[in-house]
């Protein structure tokens, strides 16, 4: 049985995981480790879990009043 949580805690991501994933993606490739860290650490995130496993993941950009952005959308 699938159990599948979404959180925004940032001590959660696999950053590696994350990378591995974008670097290789159209929208993200080539992209450095360093650089898929410091838009974590600058963007409001979420990791898709299936029993502790990330399996997924998000990130949002806003300015907290009007607009968000979403990117780096996978599952």
């Amino acid at each position: 049985m699938n159990n599948y949580a979404v959180s925004n805690d940032k001590s959660k991501l696999d950053i590696n995981f994350i990378h591995s994933f974008i670097r290789n993606s159209y929208w993200g490739k080539g992209r450095s480790l360093e650089d898929v860290t410091e838009t974590i650490e600058n963007s409001d995130c979420f990791g898709i879990y299936d029993n502790n496993e990330q399996i997924g993941f998000a990130r949002v950009v806003s300015d907290q009043v009007i607009f968000a952005y979403l990117f780096d959308v996978f599952y």
